[in-house]
């Protein structure tokens, strides 16, 4: 049955659903996951990769949001430990095979940004001399004085 209209007991309340409930399972099971997720060469030679992610650990711990594991990450610091784990070995993984050419380096370097703080840094330096004479001075200290 929906709520009466012009219900707005809910509306923005951060706390309004049922709460997904943290198990004690739950370290293990994410464990688990990090395991069942490492990438294979199929009979052709060919690498299968099975990357894992922060979003598939949320789908395979029942289809929960990224918020609700960084929530049980902040209620439990064996999950969160279990959690950093996934985190790393994702970046392990990223840099070495990314580095070897088994994985694709463009793909690499844009999870690297968005996940793991990694920016593209350029540098531009100049090479002239900025000479100011008195003259010069008095000339830019006059034209403020007009305006």
């Amino acid at each position: 049955m929906p709520a009466p209209k012009g219900n707005k007991y809910a509306k923005g309340n951060p706390n309004s659903g049922r709460p997904t409930e943290y198990r004690s399972w739950m370290p293990k099971a994410t464990l688990a996951y990090l395991h069942k997720h490492e990438d294979k060469i199929s009979k052709n030679g060919k690498l299968t990769c099975k990357l894992p992610t922060l979003q598939g650990l949320a789908v395979e711990l029942g289809g929960v949001t990224m918020q609700t594991l960084h929530d049980w990450a902040k209620q439990s610091e064996v999950f969160s430990l279990a959690l950093g784990k996934v985190v790393k070995a994702q970046h392990d993984r990223l840099v070495q095979k990314g580095l070897s050419g088994d994985y694709n380096s463009t793909i690499a370097k844009l999870i690297l940004s968005s996940n793991h703080g990694y920016a593209e840094k350029t540098e531009q330096k100049h090479s002239g001399e900025i000479v100011v004479t008195a003259e010069k001075v008095e000339e830019i200290k006059k034209a403020l004085l007009d305006t």
